[in-house]
């Protein structure tokens, strides 16, 4: 770990860097489980950056990272309800795994509601709103 605060910065920015390339890269990966659903795991470095780096920082993970994934291989067009969601996912991953080590509780309650707030509350707004 570097020593002063200086270093510190420059330490956390750089991996707050690497988390959204992975995730940006991660995001492009997605396996088909049924006609309209699909799994990714874009979600991974954000928990992870949630983790070691903190609620915000981890927020800031997430919205960049969708930023640049729409901007490098759009799926459709730019609406910034979904950043919005990214960024609840890193912020919501940093208030349960603040700089410990992550509990199962913790793990399945973090989980269970982003699916409830983002993937049934404000994904169908975003989705009825866009189109």
């Amino acid at each position: 770990m570097p020593e002063n605060n200086k270093n510190r910065a420059v330490y956390r920015l750089a991996f707050a860097a690497m988390l959204v390339a992975l995730s940006c890269i991660l995001s492009f990966g997605k396996f088909a489980v049924g006609p309209n659903v699909n799994v990714t795991f874009y979600f991974l470095p954000i928990a992870v950056g949630a983790m070691y780096l903190g609620p915000l920082p981890a927020a800031a993970v997430g919205a960049v990272a969708d930023l640049l994934g729409c901007l490098i291989m759009p799926t459709g067009p730019y609406f910034p309800g979904f950043t919005l969601n990214a960024a609840v996912v890193g912020l919501v991953y940093g208030l349960f795994f603040r700089w410990q080590k992550p509990k199962l509780w913790k793990v399945i309650v973090a989980r269970l509601g982003l699916i409830v707030a983002i993937d049934l509350f404000f994904t169908p707004l975003w989705l009825q709103l866009l189109y």
